[in-house]
């Protein structure tokens, strides 16, 4: 029985070649640093937890304004943060194939489909890999995703969604180097 390795910074266990997410909770003090080192202490190159750490990032930045370095944040906000750090462990159970074509014996089509999205509260963008073997079956995988939050000065709906097409496309020039 292989152990798990690292492999680009994440988890990778070798026994079922999946790619894993280990969450590391140290009890951090209710300020701006404190917090911000917990959402920082996920790594997600590929962004496959985007949606996750994201809602961190809103909490965030609802109350960095108001706060110094050291200050507690607002009690009002104590509810919302405890209760993301209580469901962070669940991204433990969380596994992605590494390799995309593991079950696919003769593949006839491969696809890239990129998405972009924004909003007032951010944007982003995801990738998924389309694969059709000879038997017609689909599959579809996750292969990346990239999130922002919208700038601090309020710009429009549609320079966000600018901004996630701007994402897309450097998505797809990660894929075509």
């Amino acid at each position: 029985m292989l152990p798990s390795d690292k492999a680009l910074g994440v988890i990778w266990d070798v026994n079922e070649d999946k790619i894993k997410f280990k969450v590391k909770l140290s009890d951090k003090p209710l300020t701006r640093r404190g917090i911000l080192s917990i959402v920082s202490s996920i790594f997600d190159p590929l962004g496959l937890v985007s949606p996750v750490t994201l809602r961190a990032k809103l909490l965030y930045s609802t109350y960095a304004k108001r706060s110094g370095w050291d200050e507690q944040i607002p009690q009002e906000c104590h509810d919302q943060w405890k209760s993301w750090v209580k469901n962070l462990p669940c991204l433990e159970n969380l596994s992605v194939n590494r390799c995309f074509l593991r079950d696919v014996q003769h593949v006839k089509n491969v696809q890239l489909h990129i998405f972009s999205d924004g909003s007032e509260l951010g944007y982003g963008a995801c990738a998924y890999l389309r694969v059709v073997d000879e038997n017609d079956r689909t599959t579809c995988s996750l292969v990346m995703g990239k999130q922002s939050l919208a700038p601090i000065k309020q710009v429009s709906i549609p320079r966000l969604e600018l901004s996630g097409a701007v994402t897309a496309c450097r998505l797809y020039d990660i894929f075509v180097r």
